[in-house]
């Protein structure tokens, strides 16, 4: 590059521009070449010797610094040293034409450049000082020729001795050494008289130009488009003229034409920009390239425009050219008719070769035309049209092949006839999509994706999963949906039905449509007449009329209590008869009204004391004179022998004759006298010391009080009840405190101002039933009772136990409260608060996870339902880390939670050693301190004989020895503690005695069932008589031999009891007299058991057998004697004895509460409901103390099922529809119900498989199985988590050829008939059913037994009736027949029956003689079937069917084509109507509802589709399950 701003040489301008110039239309770089014979001295340029080192070629190249883009122009303008330069004007020798010719073209693109930059600065790139040539074609006078245009500044730098915007003004400081020496201010020559001089310039004259002005001017200064050289213009090529103002054209047209403009036009024959070549005829037609002159035609086209198309070798002269295609001579053919033809060229069967077919393969003949077959089809097929048409069984172009089924669908390839499939398919035609592991045997694969087995899911069944994933309406545990309250199903799809309806009806969306004749909720109730009209419920078909309303229907108005039987009912007031008063008739009238002496309580006289009589009238005299007398006027009249104010005292015999006094009859006779009437004289040996009270018997030497006295005189007469400690006893009478009253004070009462009233002294958790009862005067007002239930009481005596660095054990003592559970509580070290929850039957837990070293607040509370007790709460430490675990608490412990130190103690009694006389030691160091007495029982174990022994130490012992024991024998020792009198729990252990001194542990004993408890004597009873008590293992003895010996009485007392028995009442031994009591247990085969003893002394009172009675204790509660609607509860009280017992459970109607007496030991339950569960929960009661409570559940079952305990049991399963891939499995339970069933069996490659089943279930399909596989089938039953049988079967599915000949290509779609009762036993109904088309593989009947489960029998293929066992009398079944035809299932059809009563049983009926049954009240009418029964293009005609009873109208119900429901009713006698206004070819749904008594019933539902305008459906092939009749042209649905 030439980089320069501006320089001139010789008269030539140079520019070269640089700086961000937008695109021009100019090139990048031209160049021109001149001399530079005086190259301008500007600094940082550098001289450029052209090549060849003329000094006159030399060059002056400037480089300017822009900005960021640069467009650099560089232009050298070489002048030849011929061109004269430097000689005089007019002296120059004369230049070459062509080398002036092209510097002239040089120097015209040159300022055509020029001029085109100074457009582009004209834009405001120079300031107007700088651009004052602007518009002219040369850049002469932008510096004058005496300087350089700057970029940078936009101005000219001038040459020394120039200045001035444009250097024009001469600065006299000298010119370089080049310029001639001249005068300052004068002009070059002179301007050689041609201009004038104007500051040192030639301002030239018209006509002249140049600096000196010795130059001529051109005219038009050559229009800018040439040079004026001496006046005269040499043009720029393309430019001519003696102004260069006419465009010249390329060489003059080569005197070819004429120029126009700058172009030629050219004469005919010639052409070319400058008319220099020869032309064409008509352009070669464009089809080929002119050569001076003449066309040179393309491939293809002749003639002398080309303008014709050619022939191939010019048809090989056999033939003509027609438009470039040669027509060729009979014979002959080809492009260029140069080959031999064929007879029909061959046809397309072959190849023509010199005039002769040469057939391709598969092709025959002189003309090719016969097809032929590959190899004759290798005698395997037909040869059709050069096609084998192979048999069966082969493929292939030539048959050779053995063919697969489907070609292998393009999905695999054929091998030997077999498809090998690609992977992702399968099948014998790989027409299958294959699945994932192949569904890992746990579904079917159906076009690739896994259809899973019900319990699986995942992408190849690998995953358990629940149905519909339980639909959100429950979680999945196991593949088992376990359903939110109110749901059920196996996929928690179904709103569930209370009760599941009871079997009395079908669960529709969570609510039961109870069968006609039952109602409620539950459908539990028996449907009443008229609904009970709204003014009643409805009890098992009866009304129970809401008051003021009886008679069947509850249509009648009542009067209260029926008038009682004591009047008139009208219109719902009582009439009553005489004596009769009160609202209900219920009060009746009382003589006289008591005569003021008496309280009338219906209709009888309670008269006061001293009163008597129907009125109350009569004086009475005390205790009507004990009937030992007569009363006159209020005063008795005793009869002989009696005497007293009440004849209550019995005369003496003589009076006792003065020596003695008379008591009760008998005379007491004084010291000295005896007999009857203290007539004898004798000494007083026998008599009691000082004689005997007025009111003592002398007995043995000793005064006794009579009955109904007591003190020590016997002066005190005894109250009922001592007044229950709310009055005082005077003279036998109650004194009752203010607010009591009663015989024994036994009821409360309270002024009549007040609202309210404290009763204490109730046992906790209890429920009561208080009443209260207003009284005026003598009359009593309504009772108004409740139930109350007292707080629930709370643990006692919270203590710890046992202490180590992260655990607490606690103990405590149960309330007396029956609760649901305790809850321990504290607060953890990261102060969050932990809630444990504790059983209720537990005394104790133990805290787990604790921080070492760590002091915790634990708080017990115990709860039941929503009722907590008060806490009871307890600090404690546990220890530190490392320390070994210890027990505190109670035994280092104190119960504010003061640490103490204490030796580590074991909690329970354990053996410390055995002497060598048979005694053991026991340590009591756990139990020391916590309780007031521990108690120690011992025996020994069986088969050993020998006593047992009983002793009570203190509380405060540390250890103790059973003395008397056998050396070498197996003792079982029993230790409790007795604390406030209630008893821990017992800790008990087997040990032997011997000589070794310690003691020896006989664990092989522990494990022999203990046959006999412990003997015990409760007390005397009512009648003075010994209770005796004992315990044993149930169902161990068939009796027991109970034997009482008195060692000074009259003989032994022996009696055989039952083996369910634990208690017997025996003779009572006289007072201070010693006795043993002896008890062995008889099993039902053996030896009896070894004896129990029990040897004491009777008190001499006579109340107690010598030892203090232990706290009465409960045993075992049992259920009994089921019935229909109730049972029996029998319980046992080992020890001690209760005052009463009370009975807790709930029914339909809520909590009840059944007292009993302190002496029964069983109780009859009633009104139980059948079906129902029930929980009985007994407490003992002891004085203000609630014991217990003992549980037992039982459900009611009907009278057919043995007992209400009775387990479940598996009954019979067996195999039935074998397919390829499949078996059915069936089963019977006779008795009880399973709450699940478990199917396991193994695969073919030998893995156990399980399929869990519901409850109800009575069948399930095992499907994934392996065709022509025997497999053995395992039933289990789950009830109560316990698991019952198993039942095992064996069964083969069908092999895959057996599957297709069972049903060739259209079987005849097997068809249920009709079903039918013929006949009806107590116990069992018979059943017939018709198969009009086809046959079934099997058929089962399923219908709900008595409790509402489901049943089901599975029948063989070939039979048509059954018999179905086990039903109960007189009730209505509903049977449900199903056929099974492969894997479908038809059906069902239905049929309802009831079996006959107990005491009859039906003949046979016969189809047309009507029912001798006496007439039932109307039954609910039931909808059956809707079907479709025509078509056409506007209507559907329907039909359907009421199994029972009548409906008073229908309405169908559908949406016509644009969606708008539309209804229409039918008559209620009507069974078919046709719809109309329907659109053709449409679908419809139609919805049949049934109208009865205001209720809707229904829908059944259909699909129809209406016909198509003009033409009907053709007939299709039947479908599985439904058939497919033809009618109307149209087919019609029916299912």
């Amino acid at each position: 590059v030439m980089p320069a701003q501006w320089f001139l040489i010789s008269r030539l301008a140079l520019l070269v521009l640089l700086g961000t110039v937008r695109a021009g239309p100019f090139s990048p770089r031209s160049n021109v070449t001149l001399p530079a014979p005086r190259p301008p001295p500007q600094p940082g340029g550098r001289t450029v010797e052209p090549v060849g080192g003329s000094p006159s070629s030399r060059l002056y190249e400037h480089t300017v610094e822009g900005g960021e883009k640069q467009v650099v122009f560089t232009h050298r303008i070489n002048l030849p040293p011929s061109a004269g330069c430097g000689c005089p004007p007019g002296t120059e020798p004369p230049v070459p034409a062509s080398e002036v010719q092209a510097l002239k073209v040089r120097l015209e693109i040159l300022e055509e450049l020029v001029k085109g930059l100074k457009e582009q600065c004209a834009g405001g790139c120079c300031p107007a000082a700088a651009q004052a040539g602007t518009g002219r074609t040369d850049v002469r006078s932008l510096c004058s020729l005496h300087g350089v245009f700057d970029l940078s500044r936009c101005a000219c730098s001038c040459e020394p001795g120039w200045g001035g915007p444009t250097c024009s003004d001469p600065t006299g400081a000298g010119v370089p050494p080049s310029t001639p020496p001249s005068v300052s201010g004068s002009c070059p020559d002179d301007c050689n008289d041609q201009g004038r001089c104007v500051r040192g310039r030639c301002v030239c004259f018209p006509g002249y130009s140049g600096p000196s002005c010795g130059w001529p001017s051109c005219p038009g200064d050559c229009n800018g488009r040439g040079r004026c050289v001496q006046g005269v213009c040499v043009c720029r090529a393309g430019f001519s003229g003696d102004d260069c103002s006419q465009r010249s054209c390329p060489r003059g047209c080569s005197q070819r034409g004429r120029c126009e403009d700058g172009r030629c036009v050219c004469d005919p024959g010639y052409t070319g920009d400058d008319c220099g070549k020869r032309s064409c005829p008509r352009g070669c037609s464009q089809r080929g390239r002119c050569e001076n002159g003449r066309c040179v035609c393309d491939p293809g086209y002749t003639g002398d425009d080309c303008g014709v198309r050619s022939c191939p070798r010019g048809c090989s002269q056999r033939g003509r050219c027609e438009d470039g295609r040669c027509v060729c001579d009979p014979g002959y053919t080809g492009d260029d008719c140069g080959s031999r033809s064929c007879l029909w060229d061959c046809g397309e069967g072959g190849r023509c070769v010199d005039g002769r077919c040469v057939c391709w393969p598969g092709y025959a003949g002189e003309d090719c035309s016969t097809r032929t077959c590959p190899r004759d089809c290798r005698g395997r097929g037909r040869c059709e049209d050069g096609e084998c048409i192979c048999d069966a069984g082969y493929s292939g172009d030539d048959c050779g092949v053995r063919s697969c089924p489907g070609d292998c669908n393009q999905r695999g390839r054929c091998e030997d006839g077999r498809c090998v499939c690609w992977p992702g398919y399968t099948g014998p035609d790989c027409g299958s999509r294959a699945c994932p592991r192949d569904c890992r045997g746990r579904g079917r694969c159906e076009n690739g994706v896994c259809v899973c087995n019900a319990g699986y899911s995942g992408e190849d069944c690998g995953v358990r999963s629940c149905p519909g994933d339980c639909r959100g309406r429950g979680r999945c545990e196991s593949g088992r949906c376990v359903c939110w309250p109110g749901y059920t199903g196996r996929d928690c799809g179904t709103r569930a039905c209370p009760g599941d309806c009871r079997g009395r009806g079908r669960c529709v969306d969570g609510r039961c449509v109870c069968n006609p004749g039952f109602a409620g909720e539950d459908c539990g109730s028996r449907r009443c007449p008229g609904d009970c009209r709204g003014r009643g419920r409805c009890e098992d078909g009866m009304c129970v009329c809401n008051a003021g309303y009886e008679g069947e229907d509850c249509g009648v108005r009542s009067c209260p209590g029926g008038c009682h039987g004591r009047g008139q009912c009208h219109d719902g007031r009582c009439v009553c008869d005489d004596d009769y008063s009160g609202e209900d008739c219920s009060i009746r009238r009382c003589p006289r009204d008591c005569s003021q002496h008496g309280v009338c309580q219906d209709g009888v006289c309670t008269c006061w004391e001293g009163y008597a009589g129907e009125d109350c009238g009569l004086r009475t005299c005390p205790s009507n004179c004990h009937q030992r007398g007569r009363c006159e006027d209020g005063r008795c009249v005793c009869n002989s022998g009696y005497t007293g104010p009440s004849c209550a005292t019995r005369t003496c015999p003589a009076d006792c004759r003065g020596r003695g006094r008379c008591v009760q009859g008998v005379c007491v006779c004084h010291v000295g006298y005896s007999g009857e009437d203290c007539g004898q004289e004798e000494p007083p040996a026998s008599a009691c010391p000082g004689g005997c009270g007025p009111r003592e018997l002398c007995r043995a030497g000793q005064c006794v009080c009579v009955e109904g006295f007591r003190g020590p005189d016997c002066a005190i007469q005894m109250c009922p009840g001592d007044c229950r400690g709310r009055g005082e006893c005077r003279e036998g009478s109650c004194i009752c405190q203010d607010g009591y009253a009663g015989e024994d004070c036994g009821e409360a009462r309270v002024p009549s101002s007040a609202s309210a009233y404290d009763q204490r002294g109730l046992a906790p958790g209890q429920e009561y039933q208080v009443t209260v009862r207003a009284l005026r005067g003598t009359s009593w007002g309504p009772p108004a009772s409740k139930t109350i239930t007292t707080m629930i009481d709370g643990p006692q005596d919270l203590r710890v136990v046992a202490v180590t660095p992260t655990t607490l054990e606690l103990s405590w003592l149960r309330p007396q409260a029956e609760v649901d559970r305790f809850v321990v509580s504290y607060v953890s070290a990261g102060n969050q608060r932990v809630r444990l929850e504790v059983p209720p039957e537990a005394d104790g837990t133990v805290l787990t996870d604790l921080m070492p070293g760590v002091e915790y607040v634990v708080t017990v509370t115990a709860e039941r339902g929503r009722a907590v007790s008060y806490p009871a709460s307890v600090r404690a430490n546990t220890g530190m880390a490392g320390q070994r675990d210890s027990n505190q608490g109670i035994y280092g412990l104190s119960p504010e939670g003061v640490n103490r130190v204490a030796a580590p103690r074991h909690p329970k009694p354990e053996v410390l050693g055995s002497s060598a006389d048979g005694s053991l030691l026991v340590s009591l160091d756990g139990l020391r301190g916590h309780f007031e007495r521990v108690v120690l029982r011992w025996r020994p174990q069986p088969p050993a004989e020998g006593p047992g022994g009983e002793l009570t130490v203190p509380g405060t012992t540390r250890t103790v020895s059973l003395p008397d024991l056998r050396p070498g024998t197996t003792y079982h020792v029993e230790v409790h503690g007795v604390r406030a009198g209630q008893t821990s729990k017992s800790y008990a252990f087997i040990t032997t005695t011997g000589s070794m001194g310690w003691g020896v542990q006989a664990p092989e004993l522990q494990q022999r069932p203990q046959e006999l408890g412990e003997l015990r004597v409760l007390g005397r009873d009512k009648t003075g008589k010994l209770r005796v008590a004992w315990t044993a293992q149930p169902d161990t003895f068939a009796h027991f031999q109970l034997r009482l010996r008195v060692p000074e009485g009259p003989g032994v007392h022996e009696e055989l009891l039952p083996g369910d028995v634990r208690q017997a009442l025996v003779p009572s031994p006289p007072p201070g007299v010693s006795y043993e009591l002896s008890l062995r247990g008889v099993p039902p085969e053996g030896e009896p058991s070894a004896p129990l003893i029990y040897q004491s002394i009777m008190d001499r009172d006579g109340a107690k057998p010598g030892k203090p009675l232990a706290q009465p204790r409960l045993g075992e509660l049992m259920v009994t004697d089921p019935t229909s609607n109730s049972l029996l509860l029998h319980w046992t009280v080992p020890e001690g004895e209760f005052d009463s017992f009370v009975i807790q459970y709930k029914d339909r109607d809520g909590p009840q509460v059944v007292p009993v007496e302190g002496s029964q030991r069983s109780a009859r339950i009633t009104n139980l409901d059948v079906g129902r569960k029930y929980k009985f929960v007994l407490y003992g009661l002891l004085g203000k103390k609630r014991h217990g409570p003992l549980v037992a559940e039982a459900k009611i079952l009907p009278q057919s099922d043995p007992s209400a305990a009775t387990p479940p049991r598996l009954g019979k399963l067996w195999v039935t529809d074998p397919t390829p891939d499949s078996l059915r499995l069936s089963w019977t339970v006779p008795e009880g119900q399973f709450d699940s069933f478990v199917v396991q069996y193994r695969n073919r490659d030998g893995q156990p498989q399980v399929m869990p089943v519901e409850g109800p279930e009575r069948s399930v399909i095992v499907s994934s199985l392996d065709p022509n596989h025997k497999y053995r089938f395992t039933l289990f039953g789950v009830a109560n988590k316990k698991r019952h049988g198993p039942l095992t079967a064996d069964g083969t599915t069908a092999s895959e050829q057996r599957a297709e000949s069972l049903h060739p290509e259209s079987p005849v779609q097997p068809l249920l008939g009709e079903l039918s009762v013929t006949q009806a036993n107590p116990d069992s109904l018979r059943l017939a059913w018709t198969v009009p088309q086809g046959s079934f593989d099997s058929f089962v009947v399923q219908y709900k037994d008595a409790q509402g489960q489901p049943q089901v029998v599975p029948i063989r293929g070939d039979e048509n009736e059954v018999t179905i066992p086990g039903l109960e009398p007189h009730r209505k079944y509903k049977m449900n027949l199903y056929g099974l035809h492969g894997r479908q299932r038809v059906g069902p059809v239905s049929v309802v029956a009831t079996t006959a009563p107990q005491d009859l049983v039906e003949e046979t009926p016969s189809p047309t003689e009507p029912s001798t049954e006496a007439p039932e009240p109307p039954e609910e009418p039931l909808l059956g079937e809707l079907t479709v029964t025509g078509s056409s293009p506007d209507s559907l005609s329907l039909s359907w069917t009421v199994p029972q009873g009548h409906f008073d109208s229908f309405t169908v119900q559908y949406k016509d084509g644009d969606g708008r429901p539309q209804v229409v009713r039918v008559r209620g006698d009507a069974n078919e109507v046709t719809i109309g206004d329907l659109e053709p070819g449409h679908r419809y749904k139609m919805h049949l509802y049934g109208l009865y008594e205001g209720q809707r019933q229904g829908p059944v539902s259909t699909v129809g589709i209406t016909g198509e305008c003009g033409r009907s459906l053709p007939p299709s092939p039947p479908l599985s399950g439904p058939q497919l009749p033809q009618g109307h042209g149209s087919p019609l649905l029916q299912w």
